[in-house]
């Protein structure tokens, strides 16, 4: 049992380094009313799950924030959902892309 307790620490530490690592450089978009406001839009509209109508909201709600010239990529491998002509309008609306690979992400904003 202390080998196991001792790879469970392990695996915690490492844990707790790669959230920390991800926190230093990540945004934390929040769901206020405002996203939860246009999730349920959005859900209606597009026809998306609550779940992927917040993700939608929070990534516009974040995109309305930031400098025009800044790159915006929503990077999502959902295109089943997201890939589709209204949504892609409405995230162009704020300078936003669409990636549906995380390849495709990255290229794009080191292309900017």
């Amino acid at each position: 049992m202390g080998r196991l307790a001792s790879l469970e620490g392990f695996e915690w530490r490492s844990l707790d380094s790669f959230v920390a690592r991800i926190l230093q450089v990540a945004t934390v978009v929040p769901t206020t009313l405002a996203v939860f406001r246009a999730a349920t839009r959005y859900a209606t509209d597009f026809g998306l799950t609550l779940p992927d109508a917040i993700v939608l909201a929070s990534t516009v709600e974040h995109a309305k924030t930031r400098p025009p010239a800044e790159s915006k990529v929503f990077a999502n491998r959902n295109p089943k959902d997201f890939d589709v002509r209204d949504v892609i309008a409405l995230l162009a609306e704020h300078e936003c892309e669409l990636a549906v690979t995380f390849e495709k992400a990255w290229n794009r904003i080191e292309r900017r």
